[in-house]
């Protein structure tokens, strides 16, 4: 997977970079997002010192297209600005070649310039909470951990609006009411932990043109049984239904 940007700024690329500017403001101050507007090319001794003091967010990367155009952006800010990003890539073991594909997705995000970047193998337990809980379960206590481990202040989640739209009508669908209409917030705290999601505003489609604007080739994940394929058939087919195919 290649790593470039040339030519005119995609208008996705614009959009994302606001909408992470504004996120990362709200959480860090006015002043940490400024810089130079440069990228910078080296540091002496003492510059690495100051590196490890300014603020670290971790943007956690599956290798999909959404996780991986936020480590683009989030990457753009920690090369001309005064925060540090590093990554969390998740193996949940589920398919044969999980352990390759995070590899894969840590060498790609390494390339982009984000460091640390922590890859963890975790167990999802079987059990009465479902498959898609088990494993968020796992993954959530992963980004604990690497918060944990680095002191990081936030993880950047890359949910989308078309995320937010299938959150919502999963609710519906459970029976949650309005409460439901509400969705995915912004911001979350769980377990001590900040959750950021900066582009709720931004389509998925954008994802992909922001990855094809910064050259860098997402993963495809094998069709597993997701909130979000149960979305796509709640036209047809109830939540309920959907789990028991």
């Amino acid at each position: 997977m290649q790593h470039g940007r040339q030519g005119r700024l995609h208008p996705a690329v614009g959009k994302a970079r606001r909408e992470l500017a504004r996120a990362l403001t709200n959480l860090l101050g006015e002043g940490a997002i400024k810089g130079t507007g440069r990228a910078r090319r080296g540091s002496t001794v003492s510059q690495q010192g100051a590196e490890t003091e300014k603020p670290l967010v971790l943007v956690a990367c599956s290798g999909g297209p959404d996780s991986l155009a936020l480590a683009c952006i989030a990457a753009h800010f920690a090369r001309r600005s005064d925060v540090r990003v590093g990554a969390v890539v998740v193996d949940h073991g589920l398919q044969a070649d999980s352990a390759e594909v995070a590899a894969s997705t840590a060498e790609t995000l390494t390339n982009l310039g984000l460091h640390p970047v922590l890859t963890e193998r975790v167990q999802v337990p079987q059990g009465s909470m479902g498959p898609e809980m088990a494993a968020r379960t796992a993954r959530y206590g992963a980004f604990e951990r690497a918060v944990q481990h680095t002191g990081a202040r936030a993880v950047l989640l890359g949910h989308t609006l078309d995320d937010q739209a299938e959150t919502v009508l999963l609710g519906l669908g459970r029976g949650s009411g309005t409460r439901s209409l509400a969705g995915m917030p912004p911001v979350r705290i769980e377990n001590g932990v900040t959750y950021l999601r900066p582009f709720l505003a931004l389509r998925r489609a954008d994802m992909l043109n922001i990855c094809e604007a910064e050259g860098v080739a997402p993963g495809t994940t094998p069709p597993t049984l997701t909130r979000r394929s149960c979305a796509r058939a709640f036209g047809t087919l109830s939540y309920r239904s959907c789990k028991s195919i």
